[in-house]
């Protein structure tokens, strides 16, 4: 079965009316242009904005690895000098495990 859709009159048809006849949305008949308005389109970043992109920036370059602490505790281990406290390491563990648990009930 075909519709005919040449018979609607949704006003979909009509041409849309150009910026030059289009209204502006908010007049500013009483408030003067601004002197330091640009010409063209333009973005001002506030300094907020400014500084998360540099945050972003340097995140982005960051690797996440202190390479001085690496070979610190790799020099220790190779010179038998790097001790693990078991009991330190079983309640980091139970307590990493417990925060595991905390965000998997959320």
């Amino acid at each position: 079965m075909a519709i005919d859709l040449s018979k609607l009159t949704t006003g979909a048809n009509r041409p849309l009316p150009s910026q030059a006849q289009a209204k502006p949305a908010v007049s500013s008949d009483n408030s003067p242009a601004p002197s330091s308005r640009p010409a063209g389109d333009a973005v001002v970043l506030t300094e907020q904005a400014q500084q998360l992109t540099r945050a972003e920036s340097n995140l982005a370059n960051a690797t996440g690895i202190d390479q001085g602490k690496v070979d610190s505790i790799k020099q220790a281990i190779a010179e038998g000098r790097y001790h693990v406290d078991p009991e330190r390491l079983a309640q980091n563990i139970t307590k990493f495990e417990n925060e595991l648990n905390g965000l998997l009930d959320d």
